[in-house]
């Protein structure tokens, strides 16, 4: 994919409508299955306060303390839960899903900071796939823009390699994984699908 090496231009975090469930495959109500909401890597996306009248509870994780102080400050509500972590989600996904006991929808935004934030996806998935026992519905953000994460020869499309890399870190759990969108454009999304647990 060509397209993705050619550009230079860093990408801010971009928000994800209500609209964008019916694309989840064998799901009807995507709220009344996964009653949980997370948000990773968001910096100044309000995806939250759309999602806040569907979902059972709801978790933010803006990259900037900023951000995080602005929304936590004009949101009245009790349902959206707030943390910032300065440049990577990943602690405190760890500590939201290490409490949790309820079905969960995933989304990981992207902000195109460079290879050493970006390929904690990796890490995030693989936090995902052993901490979070009920089902779990990944959806990552604009995928084809994330490269310098999976080694590959010149003939071979980093992409795909990185998602296969994924869908093998999460096997023995993985219900289905598939793309929304077209891979033409590298803003498309990536859904993996989590089956319970073994231990539940």
């Amino acid at each position: 994919m060509l397209f993705k090496y050619i550009m230079t231009e860093k990408y801010n975090s971009r928000n994800i409508s209500f609209s964008f469930f019916s694309n989840i495959r064998g799901v009807s109500n995507v709220p009344a299955e996964y009653p949980c909401y997370i948000e990773t890597d968001a910096s100044g996306a309000e995806s939250v306060f759309s999602m806040a009248p569907h979902f059972k509870n709801l978790f933010s994780i803006q990259l900037k303390s900023s951000n995080k102080t602005t929304y936590e400050n004009s949101y009245t509500g009790d349902k959206i839960n707030w943390y910032s972590n300065g440049g990577s989600s990943l602690s405190s996904l760890n500590s939201i899903i290490g409490n949790l006991d309820q079905s969960c929808f995933v989304y990981m935004n992207y902000n195109n900071y460079g290879k050493d934030h970006d390929c904690n996806i990796i890490n995030y998935v693989k936090s995902l796939n052993s901490r979070s026992k009920k089902k779990t519905l990944i959806c990552i953000d604009s995928f084809g823009l994330i490269d310098g994460c999976a080694t590959v020869s010149e003939s071979m499309d980093e992409s795909s390699v990185l998602f296969k890399m994924l869908k093998d870190i999460c096997k023995n759990r993985l219900n289905k994984g598939y793309i929304v969108g077209s891979s033409s454009n590298p803003r498309y999304r990536v859904i993996l699908d989590l089956e319970k647990g073994d231990d539940l």
